[in-house]
């Protein structure tokens, strides 16, 4: 398969992300701006084509048409404690990042408000569809600058 996947370089160059090994921008977090990618079409199935193409069927359980895998990022979530905020922001100001403690401080406030906290939710959509999903966390140390919580909890 891989040896296939190799002797069509769009494809190989999109499983490998070769675009994102020497980019001339990064964003902020010194990452691939997605915005500069040349697969952004996510509805236009590639590999699946390629497959066809090359005499492949996928099969898909139960004789589905089609799969679908369903993912999360979590990039922040509501976890700390009035208490572990609290410590947080004064371990910050000790340090004298006051720009960094008002953010913490700011984003606590405001996810508590925002519609994307919804793990209960999406694992009843789950169990009433009989769906699963996997979650990747983004794991930061405390002296990243967006870290909010410990991925340890």
């Amino acid at each position: 398969m891989v040896e296939l996947l190799k002797s069509n370089e769009e494809l190989w160059d999109l499983f490998t992300k070769k675009e994102e090994y020497a980019p001339l921008i990064l964003d902020q977090y010194k990452r691939f701006p997605y915005c500069l990618s040349r697969h952004k079409n996510i509805l236009k199935p590639l590999v699946s084509e390629f497959l066809i193409q090359n005499g492949l069927s996928p099969e898909y359980p139960d004789g589905k048409k089609f799969a679908v895998c369903l993912t999360h990022d979590i990039e922040d979530i509501v976890c700390l404690s009035t208490f572990e905020l609290t410590y947080e922001i004064v371990l910050l100001l000790q340090k004298m990042q006051i720009g960094k403690s008002f953010r913490m401080l700011l984003n606590h406030v405001r996810r508590k408000k925002t519609p994307f906290l919804n793990f209960a939710q999406i694992m009843n959509l789950e169990k009433k569809y009989g769906a699963k999903s996997s979650f990747y966390f983004l794991a930061l140390e405390r002296s990243d600058r967006d870290f909010e919580y410990r991925i340890e909890k």
